[in-house]
């Protein structure tokens, strides 16, 4: 199994496009919706993103480790969530492996 690490566009759009006064304005606060990371995990079985996304209401946003397949070979149906990434990490090795 590969990973490979890429900066994740809505992090990067996030935090170089958006003025900061917005950004403290926003229910997603100074720090964003998305972390900095996009993690990739490939292998001849079909590939899989991890990334760290801010989910919850206003009120009590909090931080969740999401993955998806970006390959088309059906490994599972939807997103799935995860509280760390070494919880998204063991999933993604039982699939990919």
């Amino acid at each position: 199994m590969k990973v490979r690490r890429l900066i994740h566009k809505g992090w990067e759009e996030w935090n170089t496009k958006m003025p900061m006064k917005l950004r403290k304005q926003s229910m997603f606060g100074e720090e964003g919706w998305a972390g900095k990371y996009q993690y990739i995990y490939s292998s001849d079985k079909g590939e899989i993103s991890l990334v760290k996304l801010k989910v919850g209401g206003m009120d009590k946003p909090f931080w969740m480790w999401e993955i998806m397949e970006i390959s088309a070979k059906k490994l599972f149906k939807d997103v799935e969530r995860f509280s760390t990434k070494k919880e998204s990490e063991i999933r993604i090795r039982g699939l990919l492996e």
